[in-house]
């Protein structure tokens, strides 16, 4: 199989690494970004990756041709076969928008603006949500009332 290989199967193939990729580098997590990732490693070779997800995906795409198939870690454990499933990005989008407090570090919640993890004390307390606090940090909350309060100013004096 040479890199120039072309066809459906190639590009299935290629697709599939893609994920496998995508996988290691929120592994890595250099920035530290990615707190929920913290220790979770790859536990499978590229190639047995992608021996076992391209006949998942082609039969994912045959079964939900208008949805595009991604991998899912099943609990917050590693990247490894039986820990793993091939979902619809949609769900998985929606599954990991969800989750970014169910699964934050002890002490954490995910603020949505920053798009990372900040003490909870850096958050004010809401009921309505399942952690109990706010999906906005306050420094970006009272962002978000001045430029709601400078809004309503203008229409009222209109």
């Amino acid at each position: 199989m040479g890199l120039h290989q072309t066809g459906p199967d190639a590009i299935m193939k290629y697709r599939v690494g893609v994920c496998w990729t995508n996988m290691n580098a929120r592994c890595d997590n250099p920035t530290g970004k990615n707190l929920s990732y913290e220790g979770v490693k790859v536990k499978m070779s590229r190639a047995d990756f992608v021996s076992w997800a391209t006949p998942l995906f082609r039969q994912f795409e045959i079964d939900y041709p208008k949805e595009i198939p991604s991998i899912d870690r099943i609990d917050d454990g590693h990247y490894e076969f039986g820990n793993i499933q091939v979902i619809s990005l949609a769900d998985n989008v929606r599954k990991k928008q969800a989750n970014k407090n169910e699964c934050a570090p002890s002490g954490m919640a995910w603020c949505s603006h920053c798009e990372c993890y900040s003490e909870i004390e850096n958050f004010d307390k809401n009921s309505r949500r399942k952690n109990g606090v706010s999906n906005l940090c306050k420094t970006h909350k009272s962002e978000e009332r001045k430029i709601r309060t400078g809004v309503n100013k203008r229409f009222a004096s209109a």
